[in-house]
């Protein structure tokens, strides 16, 4: 999940405290004044961990700064 601030943290602990721990989900957060290439970077980092399993990202503001990093770092996978 990639959001802006705490968005997606707190959207993961929401959902597990109704289904419980969930494994293989990460969560990315654009904070105020941090560099955009720097978390994309972040993103690009995992995604090539992972480039071998089947990927869903969401996000939390379609067309964002976060959206549009991470999918302009998925296409290189």
């Amino acid at each position: 999940m990639i959001s802006h601030e705490d968005v997606s943290e707190s959207l993961l602990r929401s959902a597990e405290l109704i289904l419980g721990n969930q494994k293989n989900v990460y969560t990315y957060s654009l904070k105020r004044g941090e560099d955009i290439e720097i978390f994309g970077e972040k993103i690009n980092e995992k995604i090539e961990e992972l480039k071998n399993e089947k990927i869903l990202i969401l996000t939390d503001m379609f067309g964002g700064d976060a959206f549009k990093c991470d999918c302009s770092k998925f296409k290189k996978v």
